[in-house]
Parts: structure tokens; C-alpha cells; sequence
């Protein structure tokens, strides 16, 4: 691990420098001094985007050996061969504010007794038959108890609901209820939903270039996320060049603390920029240089993960230390 940085204020060691052959030179930064081995910063790398794609035995998109049938690329394999083909670094110092926040995706689901009823129906008809099935209403009607006027109310609402159609259906609660003064249990739990992707990684940078260096350094930095966000056309001069549209560029995003991972902060997945947006008169007045650099810049970025976080990840190298993802 270096100790004394580089004359781009840089490590040897870094992230920044482990490009792929010439790319490891193509470094911009904001603002221009060397970088302390106490400096927090962000370094945001700027690299193909690699679709999942689907496996086949007979070749196809991945590693047929690895994968079966019809299944989506793993996300190790698309981290590793992201890693190994770097295009831009971009560093920048931390943004205004720094959030970090994760959700899962849980609902209310209900299953009452005649629901888990007629399942239980169905399934004894398709296994054992309709003596069995029979003989599963039987014992609905049995855990009842003597007061079956809940069970007649509720059947006749089905009943009802099956000559009328779904258009008309009658709410087999309303009817028990007017019968009874009761409703029927709906069993009520919070049920996981499935996964959510983590989004909304605002950052705004405020920028003020104290020479002609960093002006156009902050200009390239703007238009290279600029460009890296939009789509490119279909490769080739034929006609049908223009029939696809490739994917934008994505983001590797890292908090960084001199020449290595921030020993506190959140983790990133690789990610998509979504937004963004430069104001050119961040005093509120526009003012510029004689050179018509803008005196100051506020620049917002918002990026998302192209993949859910799982408990897993947690385990993963890249994960260690810190807060984690």
C-alpha cells in the first residue's frame, strides 16, 4: 500500500489505477489536489453495462457449463467480469449529504376457514377423490360447532356468487354478518412480497473551479456522465443500425478514504445513472470566467442499483468492513 501519492495525487495501489490497459490513464477529478491518505472522497468508475442475458446448453448468452436451462446470468459472474473492464474513473469529493437506506417489500395477505376449506376440497379431490373431498366439507361443517347458521350463510353466498357470475359477486362477510352480528375470520398476516432494487442515490456536488485546470476538468466530468447515461444507436452502417438502440454505460460507485474502501460508509451494487441535472448559476446569478467557465456549478446525480441487495452479499469480500451494502 502506497504511502506517498502519485503526481495526479493519486495511489499506486487504488482503484483509480487498476484499469485496463490505457484506460488506467483516463482519470478526471474535482477539484485538483493530491489526495491525502486521510481524504474522503468518491470514486465513481464508468464501464459497459453487461446484460443478463439467458444460458443455454448450446451456448447462448454466459456460461453454459455453469448454468442450466433458460437461467439468468449470476450476478458473480457479471460483478467479476464488470471489475476487469474499467473505461472511466471520475473522483469527487463526498456530496452534500450522504443517505443510506434499504426496504423489503411486505403486505397484508388473509386466508379465512372457508377459503383454506375449499383448498383443502380440492386438493383431497384431485389426490384421494370425491369421497375424500366430501368428506373434508363434512368436517368443516363439524368444527363449526351446533350453530351452523355462519356456515349456511357464508355457503349461500357462494352459492349465489356462482349462478351470478363474477361481475356481481356478494360479500359472503355482509351476509354473515346481517345473519350472525359476526364475520368470518380472515386471518390477517404481513407476508413478504418479494425483493425491491435500492434507489434514489442523490448526490449533489457543488462545484467552483479555482483555475482553468479544474474548469475543464468539471467540463469533461459533466460531459462524460452526460454521455454515459443515454443510449447509443445499433452498431454497423447498414440499414439496420438503427433498428436496436444499445444500453447507457453503468456506474461503479465507491466511497473511498485515500487508497482504500471507507472503513465506514455503504457499499454499492453496480448502478444506473437515472437523473441529472447541472446548474450553471449555483449562486443564484451567473456569473463565468473569462474564459466562460461557469463561477459556480451545482451538479445532482441520481443513481440506481441494477441488482437487489440479499443477505448473502453481506458475506461477500466486498462487503467487509464498514456498514456493509
Amino acid at each position: 500500500m502506497a504511502s506517498t501519492p502519485n503526481k495526479d495525487g493519486t495511489y499506486a495501489g487504488t482503484p483509480q489505477n487498476r484499469g485496463v490497459g490505457k484506460d488506467r490513464e483516463r482519470i478526471l477529478r474535482y477539484p485538483e489536489k493530491p489526495i491525502s491518505k486521510k481524504d474522503d472522497y468518491l470514486l465513481i468508475t464508468t464501464i459497459d453495462y453487461i446484460p443478463p442475458g439467458l444460458a443455454t446448453n448450446t451456448g447462448g448468452f454466459g456460461n453454459a457449463s455453469q448454468l442450466n436451462n433458460f437461467d439468468i446470468l449470476r450476478e458473480t459472474d457479471r460483478d467479476g467480469a464488470y471489475i476487469k473492464q474499467y473505461i472511466e474513473n471520475i473522483i469527487l469529493p463526498l456530496p452534500r449529504a450522504i443517505t443510506d437506506g434499504q426496504s423489503a417489500s411486505w403486505g397484508e395477505d388473509s386466508v379465512n376457514a372457508l377459503i383454506a376449506a375449499g383448498i383443502g376440497v380440492a386438493q383431497s379431490a384431485i389426490t384421494e377423490g370425491l369421497g375424500e373431498a366430501a368428506a373434508t366439507i363434512g368436517n368443516v361443517f363439524n368444527n363449526a360447532g351446533k350453530d351452523t347458521s355462519k356456515i349456511t350463510s357464508a355457503a349461500t353466498g357462494l352459492a349465489v356468487n356462482s349462478l351470478v357470475g363474477n361481475s356481481n359477486q356478494l360479500n359472503i362477510n355482509s351476509l354473515v354478518s346481517r345473519a350472525t352480528g359476526q364475520i368470518v375470520n380472515p386471518n390477517v398476516e404481513l407476508l413478504f412480497n418479494g425483493v425491491t432494487l435500492r434507489g434514489g442515490f442523490n448526490f449533489q456536488f457543488d462545484m467552483m473551479p479555482r483555475s482553468s485546470t479544474e474548469g475543464q476538468n468539471i467540463r469533461k466530468i459533466i460531459r462524460v456522465f452526460k454521455k454515459n447515461m443515454v443510449p447509443s444507436k445499433g452498431a454497423g452502417t447498414n440499414a439496420a443500425s438503427g433498428f436496436f438502440v444499445k444500453s447507457p454505460k453503468v456506474f461503479l460507485l465507491r466511497f473511498m478514504q485515500g487508497d482504500r474502501d471507507h472503513p465506514f460508509l455503504n457499499k454499492f451494487k453496480v448502478c444506473a445513472l437515472t437523473n441529472m441535472s447541472v446548474d450553471y448559476s449555483g449562486s443564484g446569478q451567473y456569473a463565468s470566467y473569462t474564459d466562460s467557465t461557469p463561477v459556480h456549478m451545482v451538479m445532482n446525480l441520481q443513481f440506481q442499483e441494477l441488482s437487489p441487495i440479499y443477505s448473502e452479499d453481506y458475506d461477500s469480500p466486498a462487503a467487509q468492513g464498514g456498514v456493509g451494502y
